[in-house]
C-alpha cells in the first residue's frame, strides 16, 4: 500500500483474490497490539500501524466500520510492574522499564491493573469478564487494559482490494502464476484423501 501510495508501479500476483473464501485473513480478528519481536524495527512499525488504523478509526468520512476502537484485557499471572497493590490503596506505581515501550502511547489509555482494580472497572465500563475470585482460581492476579483498535478484515480487504488493486492486481489462473506458486506438499496430500 505504501508503495502505491508514493506512486510506485506495483503489480500484484495471486492465484486468487484477497477476498477468495480460501484465504485465512477474510475471516481473522484484527486487534492491534505489538507481540514479542527480536527485530528493534518492530516498535516502529507497529506505532505506524497503529497511526494508520487509529486515523481509520476516528474518521466519520468511512463508508464502513473498518477500524473500531475498543477495550481490550490482557489478564496476566505475574506482576509485571504494579508494586503492592490493595483494595484499601489504588494507587500504583508501574516500573515503565518493564513495559513495552507502545503501552506510553497516550491514545491507549493504557492501564496496569490488579484483578481487584479490574473488577472495579468491570463494574463501570461492563465488560462482561469472569468474576475477581473466578479470576484469581485461573492463577490470574493482573491485567492490561487498555483502547486498540480492531480491524474489521473481511471489510478492510474489500475495501484496500478496490482502492489499490484497480489496475495493479492480477488473480486467477493466468500465465506463470502456476509457476510462481507451485501446489505445497500439503495441498498434493489434501488432494489424495479425496
Amino acid at each position: 500500500m505504501e508503495l502505491v501510495r508514493r506512486n510506485i508501479p506495483v503489480t500484484l500476483r495471486s492465484p486468487v483474490s484477497p477476498l477468495h473464501p480460501s484465504v485465512c485473513s477474510v475471516g481473522a480478528g484484527g486487534l492491534w497490539m505489538p507481540f514479542h519481536c527480536d527485530d528493534k524495527r518492530t516498535d516502529r512499525w507497529s506505532l505506524e500501524t497503529l497511526q494508520e488504523l487509529w486515523t481509520i478509526g476516528q474518521n466519520p468520512q468511512t463508508d464502513k466500520n473498518l477500524v473500531e476502537i475498543m477495550t481490550a484485557i490482557v489478564l496476566q499471572q505475574n506482576n509485571d510492574g504494579v508494586r503492592e497493590t490493595t483494595k484499601d490503596t489504588i494507587s500504583h506505581y508501574p516500573d515503565t522499564n518493564k513495559l513495552p515501550m507502545w503501552t506510553r502511547d497516550a491514545r491507549l489509555d493504557f492501564q496496569q491493573l490488579t484483578v481487584e482494580m479490574l473488577s472495579w472497572q468491570n463494574i463501570v465500563y461492563k465488560l462482561r469478564i469472569p468474576p475477581e475470585d473466578e479470576l484469581k482460581r485461573a492463577g490470574y492476579y493482573h491485567a492490561w487494559m487498555f483502547q486498540t483498535p480492531i480491524v474489521d478484515s473481511p471489510n478492510m480487504l474489500e475495501v484496500r482490494t478496490v482502492l489499490y488493486c484497480t489496475d495493479v492486481c492480477d488473480f486467477g489462473n493466468s500465465d506463470g502464476l502456476q509457476n510462481m506458486f507451485p501446489p505445497s506438499e500439503m495441498e498434493r496430500q489434501a488432494a489424495t484423501l479425496t
